[in-house]
């Protein structure tokens, strides 16, 4: 028998400002990654990106 639970967050302000903080910060920081790794391909014509992103893991 599966069983499944569902739990609802229900912050105070405070801790709605710090989430909300947190979700923008990572979603800073994965868009530049992003341009980063889409740089090193494009300069690299698609070859050294596996190699170059092992060194940033």
């Amino acid at each position: 028998m599966l069983t499944a639970y569902q739990y609802k967050l229900r912050p105070n302000k405070k801790q709605l400002a710090t989430i909300e903080l947190c979700l923008e910060l990572l979603h800073r920081q994965y868009n530049y990654w992003l341009g980063h790794f889409s740089y090193l391909l494009a300069s690299s014509g698609g070859t050294a990106l596996t190699v170059i992103s092992y060194q940033y893991l």
